[in-house]
């Protein structure tokens, strides 16, 4: 079955947001595009009209970039785990774009997802916001998964990496992060895109909020992050928890990732 990028389609305003970017990287990566609605009962939504709706805005997507493959699906079915794993399983999908406005309802749902989500606002120049990508690198083992999704789209978009180095105090975290480092030089090494490592002056648990920071400098680029970072109450507080991010990032878009499951196979 060919692979999929998923788009959460709730027809609220920012729904062509998260259409015009599943377009973009269903194109550039050569996957097929599924639109998914999903029907509340507390809603009491009827289920043609649904499915009429969603034929509608096939219809519209597929003549945007007429080489992807569109198609649609509606379920009377809640975004729960079984739900994320048939979506995995079934029908082999491997990223889902969304818009930010659908944040506080889809990112409790990311810890029990082995794909990315892609948290989305804006539709102008979408090509741009891919050819430049974002990766925070600290002393944890997740800054490879955050890797292999950059390597993914740069590979495939010929886009510029930035590896924002934490700066750890300790020697041992200070070491952790070289070693990651490495890793990810190694791998990328073997593609032909472009990347620079920049060193940062924040701490692994700042990272984020520095990259953020990066990105919005650079006004046009895509931050890659760990979607399920276990915070503690200093973090929240002093830091830059997920949800914060996400409502401070602007037209940035900010694809978050599950570290603490295993990431379906990306490309094959």
């Amino acid at each position: 079955m060919e692979q999929k990028i998923v788009v959460w389609c709730d027809f609220s305003a920012g729904m062509n947001a998260a259409l015009i970017h599943g377009i973009y990287l269903a194109s550039i990566l050569k996957k097929e595009l599924l639109l998914l609605h999903l029907i509340e009962k507390s809603h009491q939504e009827d289920k043609l009209m649904a499915e009429a709706k969603m034929r509608g805005v096939a219809g519209k997507t597929s003549d945007i970039i007429p080489s992807v493959r569109v198609r649609y699906l509606v379920r009377e079915h809640e975004l729960s785990q079984e739900m994320l794993l048939d979506l995995s399983e079934v029908y082999d999908v491997i990223l889902m774009t969304a818009a930010k406005s659908s944040t506080k309802q889809l990112l409790p749902k990311l810890k029990l997802s082995g794909f990315p989500f892609l948290f989305v606002e804006g539709e102008e120049e979408v090509e741009n916001l891919y050819k430049r990508l974002i990766i925070p690198v600290g002393y944890m083992r997740r800054s490879k998964d955050l890797a292999l999704w950059a390597s993914y789209i740069g590979r495939n978009n010929q886009a510029l990496i930035d590896l924002m180095a934490a700066r750890e105090p300790g020697k041992d975290d200070q070491k952790r992060v070289k070693k990651n480092l490495s890793a990810i030089e190694i791998l990328f090494d073997k593609f032909a895109f472009p990347y620079q490592v920049i060193e940062s002056s924040s701490q692994t648990w700042k990272l984020s909020k520095s990259a953020l920071e990066h990105a919005l400098t650079i006004s046009e680029a895509l931050l890659i992050v760990s979607g399920n970072d276990k915070t503690t109450f200093i973090d929240s507080w002093l830091g830059l928890t997920l949800p914060k991010l996400l409502r401070k990032s602007g037209n940035i878009p900010v694809m978050c990732i599950n570290s603490y499951l295993d990431l379906y196979t990306l490309c094959g």
